[in-house]
């Protein structure tokens, strides 16, 4: 049984339901929603170190700049609507180096630029951490 004290909260709770509203305190206002908030893009350690990165031709590193500029300049919700940062990556045999020394839960998304580079990272709130870039395609050799 419900304790005295709370039976007013209770009331505005069932009262602002019945108004088929949700309880400001149940929410996240606006302005706190990470959805909400243009994306930061964090360059994880080792990110930048893959051998392609060195040597990434000029017409493919300008592109590499636009999209971190795109990504930069848009919302979490409005980059997955758009396909701006597309693709989910699964953790499997060909893709299991983007996944290593993270936690479990991480899910890497897939960003293409110039053809076929692609830039490998995950949400956290609204910050785009980036765990891999590549000028091509993964390949199993």
């Amino acid at each position: 049984m419900i304790s005295q004290e709370f039976n007013p909260a209770v009331k505005v709770i069932e009262q602002t339901l019945f108004e088929e509203k949700i309880p400001e305190a149940l929410t996240i206002a606006a302005g706190d929603d990470p959805e909400w908030k243009n994306i930061s893009i964090h360059l994880k350690q080792k990110s930048l170190e893959h051998k392609q990165i060195d040597e990434i031709q000029k017409e493919a590193a300008k592109s590499l700049i636009h999209k971190f500029y795109e990504i930069n300049t848009t919302t979490k919700a409005h980059a997955q609507q758009s396909g701006l940062i597309r693709d989910k990556i699964e953790n499997s045999k060909k893709y299991e180096f983007l996944y290593k020394d993270l936690s479990p839960e991480v899910e890497i998304l897939e960003v293409g630029y110039s053809g076929e580079g692609r830039i490998f990272g995950f949400f956290t709130q609204e910050i785009f951490n980036v765990v891999c870039i590549r000028t091509d395609h993964v390949n199993i050799d």
